[in-house]
């Protein structure tokens, strides 16, 4: 049984797009590491929430006539390669009710080979998958979003009720 999850996949940076963060290169750091973005105000707003942050200043937008996912850019940025998989979860995360990463990983006996993604599911449609790919052996990482959280995505401190 395969589980049709393309509309809840990440799987390049592209994707970002919908969530307010447009990926324009890579040739803009001197070392390779790190991507030049224009975000609009739905990812500045999605930046400062992933890294608890207030007014994230960004410089002005590098490719000011195109809109992202229908807004105008608001600023420019650089982020990490290696923050990939993270900000794809936090970004499925505003919309599904779970959140899996899945590494790269190869499978040369059964000839299969997984880049790595992030899906989105319901609890229901998340069963499914855990039963799938533990017949198939795929490794991968789930982030279950709880309903409790006062804080939304902060964390809310037990004895005194404070957000962090």
């Amino acid at each position: 049984m395969m589980i049709e999850q393309k509309k809840n996949q990440i799987t390049e940076w592209r994707q970002l797009e919908a969530f307010g963060i447009n990926v324009l290169t890579g040739e803009a750091d001197g070392l390779g590491r790190r991507l030049l973005c224009d975000v609009s105000k739905k990812g500045v707003d999605l930046l400062q929430e992933l890294f608890s942050l207030e007014n994230i200043r960004v410089f002005p937008p590098m490719n000011t006539p195109t809109l992202i996912h229908g807004e105008p850019p608001v600023g420019c940025l650089m982020l990490p390669r290696s923050l990939f998989l993270e900000l794809a979860a936090f970004c499925l995360l505003h919309v599904h009710d779970v959140v899996i990463m899945v590494p790269d990983q190869r499978n040369e006996e059964a000839g299969w080979y997984i880049t790595e993604h992030v899906e989105g599911f319901s609890i229901e449609d998340f069963q499914v998958f855990r039963e799938h790919s533990q017949h198939w052996g795929w490794k991968w990482y789930a982030i279950l979003k709880d309903g409790n959280a006062r804080g939304g995505f902060k964390n809310v401190h037990w004895w005194s009720g404070r957000i962090d």
